[in-house]
């Protein structure tokens, strides 16, 4: 898609500033008082109120193996707090920052043996205000477990200068693994950052930020996707080199404005999934030299109307340089495992790459499996909506959905909750279903969910169908590539038939559409669309 919305990046750079929950934790310290230990390089502490105890300039901290769970110090958000430290009031409790402390040194005893954990969701977990000469290393620091969202993130730093980070993780639910802001010379090497849900790094009108031999994973999450992996505001100075960024799902890789130029030099940027353009650059260069891309879904390289990243010689890279970068190795698909499925148990158990599953009973109710709503497996898990649960089908390639008769009457699938789309597909690719009828369950009222949907998902058939209503689309498509609706009977669909968004290469031909509550067919951002074998503009409604 060529269309990327402004405010995007407006609203990230505001959570920026607040800048992860889910990494197994060692076993956890508690508050109680234990006799202080000073090692050769410095203070040795085993407990919260020890660490926050020996905060002062100068200090050199030691953290013994486990967790500290900051929540359990014993002045957690009092206002008798240490002289260089304080509670800062968040939604949900409190927020540990440290304040004006220079030459400081915090080192854990490795990131798989250390972590420092925060409870409160919109907390980040530590923030550093008006501090010099600061190094944090060797230990892990994120949110405790919770199914709940953060909207805080990991670590804020605001008016700093000189801060090292070195092998440390910083992990999500939270927002940002590092958010800069009003900082200078900003290091962080040899670290982890993995999880976050809108970004790894951002830095807001700060200079000479490097990022340099880390793995950056999994930002954004498996549903809606985050932000951007870098996010550059205002800055200068920022070099992102050597690094492992793979397996994010994102608006973009990189959103830089107003600032002097980025450099990415040297890094492997693999399996990544980009759902609006990778590099949105306003008023801002970026430098490419000697960066792998493989096997990157990236619909569009550059933003209409933004500018071009350059090579090391100054050379602007062409939407078509870098699509011939990226090189695609992604297997064919293989040979599947045939599965017959009499129960709604059965389904999710088959559920799986390379399987063709056949449905042999008339109904299948979503509603009444064994796990409903809570168990997941590797391949499905149940996303919560208004009034219930919807099963999500996410990184499966090469499966199959059908009845063997292909009497569309004969099968059908169902989901009780209103809100719930029946079938949802996430970051999907050579899906076919055929051969069967999918709709909600007659209950009162109308549906706010839909029928069939698919997010940054590829190659999907979609033939001899029945898509019905109360729910409100047929078949809805986001973010998405190589879509054929064929030979399908759509209605009593609320909204309409067919939407999709930001999708290209569309086939949809002979298929019937039938008391809709709106029009047949909706395309907004989409490209190569064909409709019975006519081109459509990628922006327009049929009726």
């Amino acid at each position: 898609m060529k269309r990327t919305s402004r405010w995007l990046l407006i609203l990230a750079l505001v959570i920026g500033l607040m800048s992860g929950c889910g990494t197994k934790q060692a076993e956890q310290p508690t508050s109680e008082s234990v006799t202080d230990t000073v090692s050769e390089t410095g203070q040795t502490v085993k407990t919260v109120d020890e660490l926050l105890a020996a905060i002062a300039p100068g200090a050199e901290i030691y953290l013994e193996a486990g967790t500290y769970n900051l929540s359990t110090a014993a002045d957690y958000g009092k206002d008798t707090a240490g002289e260089y430290y304080e509670w800062i009031s968040v939604g949900d409790g409190y927020a540990l920052r440290l304040v004006g402390v220079d030459d400081l040194t915090i080192r854990g005893n490795g990131m798989d043996n250390t972590t420092l954990a925060a409870e409160p969701r919109y907390a980040n977990v530590m923030t550093l205000l008006n501090c010099n000469n600061v190094t944090l290393e060797d230990f892990t620091a994120g949110h405790t477990v919770s199914a709940a969202e953060c909207t805080g993130g990991v670590l804020a730093l605001q008016g700093c200068r000189d801060i090292t980070m070195n092998q440390v993780g910083l992990y999500g639910c939270g927002v940002n693994g590092v958010a800069a802001q009003y900082c200078s010379n900003i290091s962080i090497g040899d670290s982890r950052i993995y999880d976050c849900s809108s970004s790894a790094v951002t830095a807001n009108e700060s200079s000479e930020v490097t990022v340099e031999r880390c793995e950056i994973n999994n930002i954004g999450g498996r549903n809606y996707g985050g932000f951007a992996v870098f996010s550059v505001n205002q800055s200068s100075g920022v070099s992102i080199s050597d690094n492992r960024i793979f397996d994010n799902n994102m608006y973009s890789l990189l959103v830089a404005s107003d600032g002097s130029p980025v450099e990415m030099r040297g890094n492997q940027i693999t399996g990544n999934r980009v759902r609006e353009s990778a590099f949105n650059l306003y008023n801002a260069e970026l430098v490419l030299d000697e960066n792998t891309f493989e096997n990157n879904t990236i619909r569009n390289w550059y933003q209409d109307g933004a500018s071009s990243a350059v090579d090391k010689e100054g050379k602007a890279l062409t939407q078509e340089d870098l699509d011939s970068m990226n090189v695609r190795t992604e297997e064919e698909p293989g040979e599947r495992d045939v599965v017959h499925v009499a129960t709604v148990d059965e389904f999710l158990e088959a559920i799986a790459p390379n399987t063709e599953i056949i449905l042999d009973e008339a109904l299948y109710d979503f509603s009444t499996a064994a796990g409903y709503g809570e168990t997941a497996g590797e391949y499905y898990y149940w996303e919560e909506t208004f009034d219930g649960p919807q099963l999500v089908i996410s990184d499966v390639n090469n499966l199959v959905i059908r009845s063997e008769d292909g009497d569309v009457k004969a099968h059908t699938l169902t989901a009780v909750p209103r809100y719930a789309n029946v079938l949802n597909f996430n970051r999907c690719s050579n899906i076919s279903l055929s051969g069967f009828t999918a709709g909600h369950t007659v209950e009162p009222g109308s549906c706010a969910g839909g029928v069939l949907k698919f997010t940054d998902s590829d190659y999907i058939q979609v033939d001899n169908c029945g898509l019905y209503g109360c729910g409100i689309l047929g078949v809805q498509t986001e973010f998405c590539g190589n879509v054929r609706v064929s030979n399908c009977d759509i209605y009593e669909c609320s909204q309409g038939g067919i939407y999709m968004y930001g999708t290209q290469d569309i086939v949809i031909e002979k298929c019937t559409f039938r008391d809709l509550g709106g029009d047949s067919m909706m395309f907004s951002g989409c490209e190569n669309v064909k409709v019975d074998e006519k081109a459509v503009d990628g922006n327009t409604s049929i009726s």
